[in-house]
């Protein structure tokens, strides 16, 4: 109870500040997936896999601390690989890795042993906020280097998935071992939170697992996680091809305008869109965007939420008093509270897309509004 009250109004507290950072989550998510489409070279296309995929992790933290004051996340869990998502949480950590061993010297060997057949189930980002976590603790434990040793297996008698992160580190004393999954027990000093290891903690238990420690001063330590095994067979991971159905209206006949306070993310999204509809416009606040109306029966208006003198509310109530048939797009980094706020404007928005994005999804919301329109359903 405690834990949820101290975190509930850190949630209240960071509120103003997480939807600055989806803004900037955005930027780079946008502008990395516009590099994507136009690199070749595969190791380049790698670095930006990596970089995509933080964005992606780090919007679900944010997300997160939107929920803390908030209803609980209700999305499906899905299988996943076990390896993968380790591996994704090692080449997460690598910069961390890299730059301990420059600037001190200390070599830190990494040896892995992992089933590759092991599948759990839950939400991606939480599994690997788990591991970069536990890789993270293992490294500051190590300053002078040591070895990193990862291992899973399947526990044949209760049928769970074991993994092992164990370090060659200081070590921990018993009375320090008690409270590590204590929130907001540091023995980092200002360097520390406190919430690492209690997030470990709180994760691994809502995914209904367990987690043990045992370690020895001077030594190192030992974690052992406990996780439900799942039956399921993961999809395989694609990357969605960015395109636009022709099916529904031709590109060049879908008139766009896309209204945001945020110059650099503005253009970027702009960027985008012109490479799939050739009448692509842009307004920096609801009362430009209000005069280009005046000049054009745009069919789409896509709307950030938070600006300042006019609200994406406020906008798009005000283009479907001008131009009935527009379809409102509201886009917003408030996270769930826009949602809430739904049912009271809902005459006026077609749908809400939350910050950031992927590419592939906001060309699908476009389609998707008109497919709703005509009776047809995307990709038919």
């Amino acid at each position: 109870l405690i834990l949820t009250e101290r975190i509930r109004t850190i949630g209240e507290l960071a509120s103003g500040a997480a939807h600055d950072f989806n803004n900037y989550l955005m930027t780079i998510l946008g502008r990395t997936q516009l590099l994507q489409m136009n690199i070749k070279q595969k190791f380049l296309r790698e670095d930006l896999d990596v970089i995509e995929k933080a964005a992606k992790d780090g919007a679900e933290m944010v997300r997160k601390l939107q929920e803390l004051n908030h209803r609980q996340d209700t999305r499906e869990a899905k299988p996943l690989y076990l390896k993968d998502l380790i591996n994704d949480s090692l080449m997460f950590s690598q910069q961390k890795i890299k730059a301990k061993t420059q600037i001190k010297g200390q070599e830190t060997i990494i040896t892995t042993n992992m089933d590759p057949s092991l599948v759990v189930s839950g939400n991606p980002a939480e599994f690997r906020e788990i591991f970069t976590n536990l890789i993270f603790n293992a490294f500051d434990a190590m300053p002078d280097g040591g070895e990193l040793k990862i291992e899973t297996w399947r526990e044949p008698k209760t049928h769970e998935a074991i993994v092992i992160i164990q370090d060659t580190g200081c070590g921990m004393p018993p009375e320090v071992r008690k409270k590590i999954f204590d929130p907001f027990f540091t023995t980092k000093g200002r360097n520390g939170t406190g919430l690492g290891l209690s997030v470990v903690y709180r994760i691994t238990t809502s995914l209904r697992g367990d987690i043990e420690v045992e370690s020895e001063v001077g030594v190192g330590t030992k974690f052992i996680l406990y996780l439900p095994i799942s039956t399921e067979i993961p999809d395989q991971e694609h990357k969605p091809v960015i395109a636009i159905s022709p099916k529904i209206k031709t590109s060049s006949s879908i008139k766009l305008l896309v209204v945001d306070d945020e110059i650099d993310l503005l253009k970027t999204i702009v960027e985008v869109l012109k490479l799939k509809f050739d009448r692509v416009d842009m307004a920096t606040s609801g009362k430009e965007a209000l005069d280009k109306i005046g000049e054009c029966d745009y069919d789409v208006v896509l709307t950030d939420l938070g600006m300042p003198e006019m609200s994406g509310w406020e906008v798009a109530e005000k283009v479907k008093g001008l131009l009935p048939a527009s379809k409102v797009i509201l886009v917003t980094g408030w996270g769930m509270h826009a949602e809430d706020e739904l049912i009271n404007h809902e005459a006026y928005v077609d749908t809400i897309l939350s910050k950031p994005y992927d590419l592939h999804q906001l060309l699908m919301i476009i389609e998707q509004v008109f497919s709703d329109d005509q009776g047809a359903s995307v990709g038919d």
